[in-house]
């Protein structure tokens, strides 16, 4: 985003750094004996969905596999938008900010599709969360996630949102997420460890003086 209005204004990043210790406390929700994939979102994220190759991959999935289930967290009208057995599909309404992380402490896998230009300018928030939360992922290649690419607990997969490769990026996303569902007891251990070795570089209470020097920057440059 930075490369798109440089030419027009300096541009400046705060990083999306977290409430660590509230991503910490919240207890891991049990879900036997179902594997919850976890998803969330407003209406602005269903290209994402429809696009990204992960929409067929889910839906077969669930068909697949009795003991996965989707779960859908955000605008119900997502939820009623996403062609899927609705039996296997569950949803949870908006939450307030400090409930939140019970909620995904919900999920066994997450999910981080993206698709197109727009998606390319959004935050890397989502993965943030699996990474501080301990949960594995499976997410899409996008620049957006560059700084996971390494982290062992994730899983990415091509990006693009051309109808021409739409049916790769679906296997891929089917591929890769039925390889965590069979090892996620290995993915989960991984996970646990990045939340000390990974997590803790996105805690804001890590990041203080990187966040000032941002400002510091801001105000030498208007003097």
């Amino acid at each position: 985003m930075q490369d798109d209005f440089k030419k027009l204004a300096p541009m400046f990043t705060v990083e999306n750094y977290l409430d660590a210790e509230l991503y910490y406390s919240a207890i891991k929700h049990t879900n036997d004996p179902y594997i919850v994939l976890g998803w969330g979102g407003s209406l602005s994220h269903l290209k994402s969905w429809a696009d990204s190759g992960i929409q067929d991959a889910v839906k077969q999935i669930l068909q697949e596999r009795d003991n996965v289930r989707l779960l859908i967290v955000g605008d119900d009208r997502v939820a009623k938008q996403v062609p899927m057995d609705m039996n296997k599909v569950w949803f949870s309404p908006y939450t307030a900010w400090w409930n939140w992380q019970k909620t995904l402490k919900r999920y066994d896998i997450g999910l981080a599709p993206l698709s197109g230009d727009y998606d390319d300018r959004r935050s890397s928030l989502k993965v943030a969360e699996y990474v501080l939360s301990g949960i594995p992922f499976v997410a899409t290649r996008s620049p957006v996630y560059n700084q996971f690419y390494d982290v062992g607990s994730g899983i990415f997969i091509k990006h693009g949102d051309d109808k021409e490769s739409y049916m790769d990026r679906s296997d891929n996303w089917y591929a890769s997420t039925i390889d965590m569902i069979d090892d996620i007891e290995e993915y989960r251990s991984k996970a646990e460890h990045n939340i000390e070795t990974e997590g803790t570089k996105y805690s804001v209470d890590n990041n203080v003086d990187a966040i000032i020097s941002v400002y510091e920057e801001i105000i030498e440059l208007e003097k």
